[in-house]
């Protein structure tokens, strides 16, 4: 894993896997907040208060995918526009985001886990898929942790609670001088929507910094 050079409780530069220096005059981390803290710098007894708050926040859910390449164009034949559809079992979404986000035997049943999937979008909304499937690829929580190394595979950073959405989530600054954070686990919050915004604001809070030093 990738470091942050901290010199002096300040940010001084990366070093990279291969042990390659960097030195900058600010560092930004778009890694998860938690490792950026726990594991990407030596600072624990400085940063404790801080670790504590961290550690005091929950973590997102994170998502079972299944990608689909297709023999035939079941969108065009079934005549949706749509780009994105939710699909739900019953009136409670509430209930059924929990559900999805408690289920952690499916990663050794992603398989079977991907038919389940598949055979609802077929009898909801796309007759014929499962003959259609040319090629079928499947992510789970430990796919998620592998490609985008967020922690526990998390999609949205921590969890939008109370303690921790919109101001009162993670600011951009951190305790470390020079170190500052973009995108889900920080200000403004997950999702495009938010990730994209988080980067813009982010630089406009160094240029505000250093414009003032």
């Amino acid at each position: 894993m990738a470091s942050i050079l901290v010199e002096d409780h300040a940010a001084r530069g990366v070093r990279t896997v291969d042990g390659t220096e960097y030195r900058a005059k600010v560092v930004v981390s778009n890694a998860n907040a938690y490792d950026t803290f726990h594991k990407m710098m030596d600072e624990r007894e400085y940063l404790k208060d801080h670790l504590a708050r961290l550690d005091g926040f929950s973590v997102s859910l994170s998502s079972f995918q299944g990608f689909l390449g297709l023999k035939k164009d079941l969108i065009r034949e079934v005549g949706t526009t749509d780009s994105e559809i939710f699909c739900e079992t019953g009136y409670d979404s509430e209930e059924n985001y929990n559900i999805a986000g408690e289920k952690k035997a499916y990663r050794a049943e992603k398989e079977r886990m991907a038919d389940v999937l598949i055979r609802r979008v077929e009898a909801k909304l796309l007759p014929g898929l499962s003959k259609a499937i040319e090629v079928k690829e499947i992510g789970t929580p430990l796919t998620n942790v592998r490609c985008t190394r967020n922690y526990r595979g998390a999609i949205y950073g921590w969890d939008e609670t109370l303690e921790n959405s919109m101001p009162r989530r993670l600011s951009q600054r951190t305790p470390i001088n020079n170190l500052y954070l973009a995108g889900a686990w920080t200000q403004p919050g997950h999702g495009y929507g938010a990730v994209i915004p988080s980067g813009l604001q982010c630089f406009a809070t160094i240029m505000g910094d250093w414009g003032r030093a």
